[in-house]
């Protein structure tokens, strides 16, 4: 039996993989569901229907458009899960360019490895994740001249590729560009010049790296086609329709994050993004709240949704599709989840190099 005979993809998920971008992807879900919710994130209270999601996207690739973006530049991000993560995805790919996805635990090392292995040309940063990691401390550590600089023209031995740094914070840093003076330079670019980009299933649309736990990550270069396809096998081995609630427990720079933020797309449901550090509590409350219908956890968390006190309390009749990846899923835990929710817990393994989802 034929790998495509057991998922039971359709062709109409196989010739969307071959013919189509991310980008056209979202257009035609826009045009068909301007209306319909797209992104709810829980910790700031934000929500966005499909149509105001594509008017922050444009907005978005219109302001990287003025400072330099064209295709095939390289774009970092480094940012937590926010709605301002979702924007310069698809911006960067609207534009043509290459994302480059980078962790928000890294280490200072981590991070000038990878700055210099992607040949970052622009990154899109935080000046602080969790309150805590001060990230433009590390940055200007990396770039000691970076506060004489003017926005856009930075100078580094360390980083020859490097030339903007966009940061979002509580005030304006030296050297950089606040998300405000990108966005406010939007208004100098026209519609044409970022609708009129060609965009080629086969281009390469990020490159992700790898955990690294045999030595430092690897830099997976990822075509849309690849992307595509696996999210699309994915949405019909989900059963998502467009009144699917997706709910995203994961850091969006990693293969399951990204996954999570594309697959919505594909049918016009709608993506419910948690806050920035896991709680069990919070999660069953957003599962009841916002009527989640579809979630994927790592195995620890589901486990600790499962045990927790007041799990009876909550009402999560909801749920049509869990889903469990990321590490080993124990048999107690296939029962458990079957006894306590009554859904077969579907387990998946991947890998980066095989745009997360393999088998």
């Amino acid at each position: 039996m034929s790998v495509r005979k057991k998922l039971n993809v359709s062709d109409k998920w196989k010739v969307l993989a071959c013919t189509k971008t991310w980008v056209d992807v979202f257009e035609e879900t826009v045009e068909k569901r301007p209306e319909r919710e797209a992104l709810v994130f829980w910790e700031s209270k934000e929500r966005y229907t499909y149509k105001e999601y594509r008017d922050k996207v444009n907005q978005m690739a219109k302001g990287l458009y003025a400072i330099g973006v064209r295709k095939g530049t390289h774009v970092g991000i480094w940012m937590t899960n926010r709605a301002e993560w979702c924007f310069a995805r698809l911006a960067i790919y609207k534009l043509g360019a290459i994302m480059v996805p980078i962790h928000t635990r890294y280490k200072i090392e981590e991070l000038k490895y990878v700055l210099n292995q992607s040949d970052t040309e622009f990154l899109i940063m935080e000046d602080k994740f969790l309150g805590k990691i001060d990230a433009i401390g590390m940055l200007q550590e990396l770039i000691p001249n970076m506060d004489a600089c003017e926005p856009g023209k930075i100078v580094s031995e360390e980083f020859p590729n490097l030339k903007s740094v966009i940061c979002i914070g509580e005030r304006k840093y030296p050297g950089t560009y606040s998300l405000e003076d990108v966005l406010a330079l939007s208004s100098e670019v026209k519609d044409d010049d970022i609708n009129n980009i060609e965009r080629k299933p086969e281009d390469t649309i990020h490159i992700i790296y790898t955990s690294g736990t045999t030595g430092f990550p690897k830099g997976v270069v990822t075509p849309s086609t690849c992307n595509v396809a696996y999210c699309a096998i994915s949405a019909e081995l989900y059963e998502l329709d467009e009144n699917s609630r997706y709910l995203n427990l994961m850091p969006f720079f990693g293969n399951i994050g990204l996954w999570n933020h594309t697959l919505p797309l594909l049918v016009g449901c709608s993506l419910v993004v948690a806050g920035s550090r896991f709680d069990p509590k919070e999660t069953l409350e957003i599962i009841e709240k916002e009527r989640i219908t579809h979630a994927i956890f790592v195995p620890t968390m589901l486990i600790d949704i499962l045990n927790h006190p007041n799990f009876d309390k909550y009402d999560l009749s909801s749920l049509k599709r869990i889903t469990c990846a990321g590490a080993v899923v124990p048999q107690t835990l296939i029962k458990m989840a079957k006894e306590k929710l009554g859904l077969y817990l579907m387990n998946i393994y991947g890998l980066s190099e095989a745009s997360g989802l393999s088998t």
